[in-house]
């Protein structure tokens, strides 16, 4: 605390006139402390200020860089998220081909089956075409006949008109 001076007040610069006595001495000291921590005390209450200032701007600056960091955090972690959708629909996409796909060895086992299965109807197909080829043969020879029979008596029919006009 501040002691307040008593004493008239002296100048720093000056002895006194009546010259230097104890008294003046300590007037003297007791002037220059008390000066000297009015000086001390405005530079101290400046400092505070300025401290007070650059606190002030270093809380809004963390204040600022928090929010930002947040909004940095906030961003990748919608970029993770984004990531690992994409991440979990390609493994829903490989599990659905690994549930619907088939694989190679039942392929071949199926191909293999059906072309047993296509030998077996081309043989059937080949014999099928055999016997209907000796059956036409048969057939042509039986129209032929057939033919033959109708013009034979085509012709008795014609012959015998024939001879019916003759006479009369």
């Amino acid at each position: 605390m501040r002691q307040q001076s008593k004493l008239p007040p002296m100048s720093y610069n000056e002895p006194p006139s009546n010259g230097w006595t104890l008294p003046t001495v300590l007037r003297y000291l007791h002037e220059l402390i008390i000066a000297n921590d009015r000086r001390y005390e405005q530079r101290f209450d400046s400092l505070i200020d300025t401290m007070e200032q650059r606190f002030s701007a270093a809380k809004e600056m963390n204040t600022a860089a928090l929010a930002a960091a947040d909004r940095a955090v906030s961003k990748a972690e919608i970029g993770a998220e984004k990531r690992f959708e994409s991440v979990n629909e390609f493994r829903n996409t490989l599990a659905d081909q690994q549930r619907n796909l088939m694989p190679r060895s039942e392929v071949e086992v199926l191909i293999k089956s059906m072309s047993d299965k296509i030998t077996a109807l081309e043989k059937a197909v080949e014999s099928g075409r055999t016997e209907r080829s000796g059956m036409r043969g048969g057939w042509a020879y039986a129209v032929a006949a057939i033919s033959v029979v109708i013009g034979l008596i085509g012709g008795i029919v014609g012959f015998a008109t024939f001879l019916m006009k003759l006479r009369g």
